[in-house]
């Protein structure tokens, strides 16, 4: 199989973002998303804090947006090694002509738009649910609606206080909101990408922002807003396996069951805690999911810990 160098790329230099993002089609939003979600490709970074990317890097981005294009998640994707890339799309190019409606499989995004993103015509083969053109009331607005993304566009980014935005996300009931802008410092871009939300430049074509769309709401390991399983252990298991000796001294599974009935408690919490509105009930909804998945992921390692150190493994918990 053939694995070299497009003819385009010089594989003895490092390319900075922007180069790299023009060179693979991946938009530099699109490719700050896949990586942080990803870590879709692993590029150098210069003493001075700037990421460089390779030659192997680009045509990598190239296969899997390539790859994205024609109707696979990008979590299907992300972790593949070259070879496997190369060779589904090979396997896939009798339908690299087809239109992507038809391959794609996706079902339309529920969306909310908000400021100038109505005008901007950004609703185009979304499922729009709500629009509000005044930022400032946008938190009220959208109270008790349900929405997979918040999409908010202003030429400016003056008005984009990240508790603003956060305010309107939750409002929605939203997993996520894009920020698109013409103009911003780069301080608040930063502050809003630290508080969680996608900033892009406004200049996107159709295809690049249904990608940005699709990348920023999709979850490494499937939906996140999948149910968690049931709880494994009770109580009494986890009190049995905190107790359990193993043959050389280690605490691990004892700080390990602690850690599992920590989160358990936690879990229970979130689902019983009081909430003051709609967009409350889904942040705890959404808090209750996350540390049932925290805490199915650690009694996994708690299962593989006590197999590894012959230690007995307690009935599971009953189902409710």
């Amino acid at each position: 199989m053939d694995t070299s160098i497009a003819p385009d790329l010089n594989d003895t230099v490092l390319y900075r973002s922007g180069a790299a993002a023009r060179l693979s089609g991946v938009p530099v939003e699109t490719l700050r998303v896949w990586e942080r979600r990803y870590a879709i490709v692993r590029p150098q970074v210069s003493p001075s804090g700037r990421k460089l990317y390779s030659a192997e890097n680009i045509q990598r981005l190239r296969l899997i947006k390539q790859l994205v294009a024609m109707g696979n998640s990008i979590g299907s994707v992300a972790t593949l090694p070259m070879q496997v890339l190369q060779q589904m799309l090979a396997d896939s190019a009798p339908l690299v002509m087809a239109p992507r409606a038809q391959v794609s499989g996706h079902r339309a995004l529920r969306v909310a738009l908000v400021g100038e993103a109505q005008a901007s015509g950004r609703g185009r083969g979304l499922n729009v649910v709500a629009v509000c053109e005044d930022i400032t009331q946008a938190a009220v607005a959208l109270q008790g609606i349900s929405a997979d993304a918040v999409i908010i566009e202003m030429s400016s980014l003056m008005q984009a206080e990240p508790k603003r935005i956060t305010a309107i996300r939750d409002a929605a009931a939203a997993p996520v909101a894009i920020v698109l802008y013409r103009y911003g410092p780069a301080p608040v871009m930063r502050h809003l990408r630290e508080a969680g939300h996608v900033v892009a430049h406004a200049a996107l074509d159709a295809v690049e922002f249904d990608e940005l769309c699709r990348s920023a709401m999709t979850a490494p390991d499937g939906a996140a807003d999948d149910e968690p399983p049931a709880p494994r252990f009770d109580a009494a298991a986890l009190s049995a396996l905190s107790g359990s000796r193993n043959s050389v001294y280690c605490e691990c599974p004892r700080h390990l069951a602690e850690l599992v009935r920590a989160v358990q408690g936690f879990e229970r919490y979130s689902a019983e805690c009081a909430v003051r509105s709609p967009a409350d009930a889904a942040l705890h909804g959404r808090l209750q999911r996350s540390a049932g998945r925290a805490r199915a992921l650690l009694e996994d390692a708690l299962v593989e810990l006590a197999l590894a150190e012959g230690l007995p493994l307690p009935q599971a918990a009953k189902a409710a």
